[in-house]
């Protein structure tokens, strides 16, 4: 009985390499992978964007309204400006915007040690510093602190 699978995996997870390594390691017999062509009529690649610590939080945003397609432009890149900006613009306060501000800084100073609050909120800790910052540039444009107008 021969069975087929069809994966999409990007170069950069050498996965030739990999699974030789692996297939010699366990000593399966009879696994055998061949790379097929780059488009497949019917089908369409998927989708795979490269995120480091920083950039993910703001990808998880957009996969949250939708996965763009294959070669579409990311609209990750527009949010990372954007989705703290509009926050600022909404929240704009100095005060509460120091106060996320510091709580973001704590978060990327910190150590993550298993278990602690830091080491939860540690992947959205670059999203909360933006949005402290935007919350402060725009808490001093409509001279807001603590909903408190002067």
């Amino acid at each position: 009985m021969i069975s087929q699978g069809l994966v999409w995996v990007p170069k950069y997870f050498k996965f030739e390499k990999t699974m030789a390594a692996l297939i010699e390691e366990q000593g399966l017999r009879g696994l055998t992978f061949e790379k097929g062509p780059d488009t497949i009529p019917g089908l369409t690649k998927p989708t795979m964007y490269r995120t480091n610590e920083f950039t993910w939080a703001f990808q998880e945003i957009v996969n949250t309204y939708g996965i763009p397609t294959y070669k579409e432009v990311n609209p990750a890149v527009f949010t990372i400006v954007s989705f703290p900006f509009l926050f600022g613009v909404m929240f704009g306060d100095i005060m509460h915007g120091t106060l996320l501000f510091v709580f973001a800084s704590y978060l990327c100073l910190s150590k993550r040690e298993h278990g602690t609050l830091a080491a939860q909120l540690a992947p959205i800790r670059y999203l909360f510093l933006l949005m402290g910052v935007f919350a402060i540039f725009n808490g001093l444009i409509y001279n807001d602190f603590t909903s408190a107008t002067t």
